[in-house]
């Protein structure tokens, strides 16, 4: 984490695995840019998987539409790959991810009651996945 004044404003999160060190996310207060602080902690990530061993450090996967964000990493790692995702069964993952279904869930349990939510877990997602 950084912080400006004992204040949190910026963090990362990166795991390892064998000789990889994975940046898996990120957030920063955006009122704090202008310090650079995500970059900060990503070069003191980097130097410190280096310094333990890490042969790798992977900037993790992006959506394409994510222009920003691929546009960030690109200037820490250029050269991305493709990522094939073979899923089953057979639909399309962005009915999963985009459909009407999961907007219209996601508007009416944003307005339902805490205790409303918790019941409503308990009861379906036993059902789910």
């Amino acid at each position: 984490m950084a912080y400006q004044d004992q204040k949190p404003i910026a963090a990362i999160l990166t795991l390892r695995f064998r000789t990889t060190t994975y940046f898996k996310y990120g957030c920063s207060d955006a009122r704090f840019n202008k310090f650079g602080a995500t970059p900060w902690l990503l070069w003191k990530a980097i130097a410190a998987a280096k310094s333990q061993g890490a042969l790798a450090f992977d900037m993790g996967r992006t959506q394409d539409k994510n222009e920003g964000l691929l546009a960030f990493k690109n200037n820490w790692a250029p050269g991305n790959r493709p990522l094939n995702y073979w899923r089953g069964p057979a639909g399309s993952s962005s009915e999963i991810t985009e459909g009407w279904k999961l907007g219209l869930a996601k508007r009416v349990f944003s307005h339902l009651p805490h205790g409303l939510l918790v019941m409503s877990g308990k009861l379906m997602y036993r059902h789910i996945g």
